[in-house]
């Protein structure tokens, strides 16, 4: 029975074991080893290792090499080589070699037939790598080494670029470690890797290419300008293509040479194109001091430099200067028109040292002047606090500025010379007609307004209020002509009286809860028609009215004119006290005291800017201001002089020809007479029984009367002066040759105008 047992047993251990050595994985295949004494190239072998673990594949290597492989822990993973022909023994040798560096195996020889398995991901540097410098050294097949390169010319940290950029392209490892201060490169990385990197090292360090330097003189450019225009072109012929050749680089400050055929430099071993301008390298620099260019290039670039530079440094052909003298406007104020109509869209205009912004346009005439912080100014207040209006003392005027102003617009140089009030072009006959044509249109004479003006006190009665309701009835009695009533502190009477038309029917004004409406201290009008003369004499003869002055002034449409009347008087401003023992007048105290005086202007004034709306009407910006001395305060012992000082500013539009009647200016004065014996009227008690004391109170308003005449052309203004000679001194001093006879009734053309063609 037991010897059955052992018998089966037996059988059934034959039988299962053929069964569990299939299970086991692939077992690589057991070769005789051969002898690498003996192994020559005509023995044959088969490599057919499909998705095989990499250890068999290792094994077989050991085998057909002979060697002793010390394998890496991280050695793992799969590898595919299947050839279906046998191959020589060495050509096997090779192909597993190289099959396992493009999978990320490093074999590292460390002699004595021992090579280190290094794994994928691993730097082949932590086994022993064997340093060579010797190309002949290199050895046979894929092992990884590492080779230095001694360079006599690139530099190695260029180089260092350049390798890892071309190792990095076909998927292999690249250590590479530059060694600047030797002049080297060391570079660890398969032996038949190597042997290419050998000769590509070999043309890349090369002696450079000869250079030029030249300092090149400019006549008239800016060096400055002219090195960054070629630079920036320069830069747009090289910025997206790289320059011809492997290294651009420079060790010790000299260039290295393009991947150019060498020997005689001319233009035939070289192309330019559109993306390369230059050949290698080009160093530019200005010297600000002579204006000269320094250039360091190759001797094929400095013709094509050159030509750049003389172009830049051409002549600019400017047109013969051409002068245009100004007649009736300012040459500083058209400048910005002309630089506006010269400038294109979108440009921009270069100024000189003494430009002028085009943007800052000049108005000698502000129609809304805005007051300074630094000014004096009056809040005048209706009567119900409805509006309160600031407004300045004087109306703005504009500093004359005499200096020559120079812009540049393109190619083309505007002057505005002030002394002699002409514009002088500089640029092609184009601009030049263009610049005269504005010019022809906007250097015409302006119209002229004459401004007839009295100036007088109206004295005023307990019933009336304004002197305006005296002008009313007074041309009611003597005048038959239209009468409007207008104007304003805020211009609005016809809105405060719900009438929308600027002359007010002076019915509505007779009787006073309507006049009452209007604000308080206001500045009314009355357009009294073309007798200005008439109204003045009939005013003259009912005593009330008294003629203070009558000026006369011409001015040019929308131009400021000033008619004023005063006196100043004297204001201390300070006062300083000295000890005693000088020559000042001593004061109480043993002190002697000095005061610093300033003159205050106690004056009438008038200023008026008219336009000129059409021949029927004249839009006029008034300003009346009356100073006047309003008793005194006294200050440590000084008698300081109040000066009260009233001004109403309007608008206006009266017709050509029309007389305006401006008021609200109400002076209240009460005076106090004691008249009596001498002596007796200054007993105590008793002295008034011999004196009288008789109490005055006088209203007197301020009236100016104004007549707007317009002359539109020049036999206008004739007519004008001619009717005012025999009113001045100065009449019979006009000359007559200024203007054309009254006979001829048309408009002569301006003597400026160019000839017709």
């Amino acid at each position: 029975m037991l010897r059955r047992l052992f018998v089966c047993s037996v059988a059934l251990l034959l039988v299962a074991a053929p069964l569990f050595a299939q299970e086991r994985g692939p077992t690589p295949r057991i070769l005789p080893r051969p002898v690498a004494s003996n192994s020559t190239s005509g023995d044959l072998v088969t490599l057919q290792f499909p998705n095989s673990d990499v250890i068999d594949v290792l094994h077989f290597y050991e085998n057909l090499t002979g060697a002793k492989l010390v394998i890496d822990n991280n050695v793992q993973g799969k590898v595919n080589i299947f050839l279906a022909q046998k191959l020589p023994r060495d050509e096997a040798v090779q192909i597993i070699e190289k099959n396992l560096a493009l999978n990320g195996f490093s074999l590292v020889p460390t002699g004595n037939d021992v090579i280190e398995v290094v794994g994928v991901n691993k730097n082949p540097r932590a086994a022993a790598v064997s340093i060579i410098s010797d190309p002949a050294d290199i050895p046979d097949g894929a092992k990884v080494i590492s080779y230095l390169f001694h360079l006599s010319y690139a530099d190695p940290q260029e180089l260092q670029g350049v390798l890892s950029q071309y190792l990095s392209g076909i998927g292999g490892q690249a250590p590479i470690l530059a060694l600047p201060k030797a002049s080297a490169l060391l570079v660890t990385q398969s032996s038949d890797v190597l042997r290419k990197l050998v000769k590509m090292v070999e043309e890349l360090d090369v002696a450079p290419a000869a250079v030029e330097s030249e300092f090149i003189k400019l006549e008239r450019a800016d060096a400055t300008k002219v090195v960054d225009m070629l630079k920036e072109i320069f830069d747009k012929g090289t910025g997206t293509t790289p320059a011809v050749g492997g290294i651009r680089g420079v060790r010790n400050g000299v260039p290295i040479p393009p991947n150019v055929p060498q020997g005689d430099e001319d233009s035939g071993n070289a192309v330019l194109s559109e993306d390369s301008l230059i050949v290698g390298k080009i160093k530019l620099e200005a010297d600000v001091r002579t204006n000269r260019i320094h250039v360091v290039t190759r001797p094929i670039n400095m013709p094509f430099v050159k030509k750049l530079i003389s172009e830049f440094d051409a002549n600019v052909e400017f047109g013969k200067p051409v002068t245009r003298p100004l007649q009736y406007v300012s040459a500083g104020d058209v400048l910005p028109v002309l630089v506006q109509a010269l400038t294109e869209p979108g440009a921009e205009n270069q100024q000189g040292q003494n430009g002028l912004n085009p943007n800052q346009q000049r108005n000698n005439q502000n129609r809304n002047p805005t007051p300074a912080p630094n000014q004096n100014t009056a809040n005048l207040n209706g009567t119900g606090g409805e509006s309160t209006l600031q407004v300045s003392e004087e109306l703005a005027t504009q500093p004359v500025d005499t200096a020559p102003q120079a812009v540049t617009v393109g190619n083309t140089k505007l002057i505005a010379d002030s002394r002699a009030n002409s514009i002088i072009v500089l640029g092609n006959a184009e601009v030049v007609v263009k610049v005269r044509m504005i010019l022809d249109q906007m250097d015409v004479k302006a119209p002229q307004v004459a401004l007839s003006t009295v100036i007088g006190e109206l004295t005023l009665n307990n019933t009336e209020e304004f002197g305006v309701d005296y002008f009313l009835q007074f041309h009611k009695n003597n005048l038959r002509h239209d009468v409007g009533v207008g104007g304003g502190i805020n211009n609005n009477i016809g809105n405060v009286l719900g009438n929308s038309q600027p002359i007010i029917d002076p019915a509505s004004l007779i009787t006073y809860p309507n006049f009452a409406l209007l604000p308080a201290g206001v500045n009314a009008y009355v357009a009294a028609g073309n007798t200005l003369s008439a109204i003045v004499k009939a005013l003259d003869a009912t005593g009330k009215f008294k003629t203070i002055s009558r000026p006369t002034v011409f001015t040019s449409n929308n131009k400021k004119a000033i008619i004023a009347s005063g006196m100043e008087i004297p204001v201390p401003v300070s006062t300083i006290n000295a000890s005693t023992g000088s020559t000042l007048p001593l004061v109480g105290g043993g002190l002697s005291q000095q005061s610093n005086i300033e003159f205050k202007k106690i004056a009438l004034q008038l200023e008026v800017v008219p336009l000129i709306n059409s021949q029927k009407e004249v839009s006029l910006d008034i300003l009346q201001k009356l100073d006047s001395v309003a008793g005194t305060t006294q200050l440590d012992g000084n008698a300081i002089p109040n000066i009260a000082t009233r001004y109403i500013k309007t608008s206006v539009s009266a017709p050509n020809g029309s007389t305006i009647v401006l008021g609200g200016l109400i002076t209240d004065e009460k005076r106090r007479n004691r008249t009596g014996f001498p002596i007796l009227d200054r007993l105590p008690l008793i002295g008034s029984f011999f004196s009288d004391t008789v109490k005055t109170k006088n209203r007197t308003e301020l009236i100016v009367l104004m007549r707007p005449e317009v002359s539109l052309t020049k036999l206008d203004l004739y007519h004008t002066r001619q009717r005012f000679e025999n009113k001045s001194h100065f009449g019979s001093e006009l000359d007559e040759d200024d203007a054309p006879l009254p006979t001829e009734g048309k408009q002569l053309p301006s003597p400026d105008l160019p000839p017709a063609k």
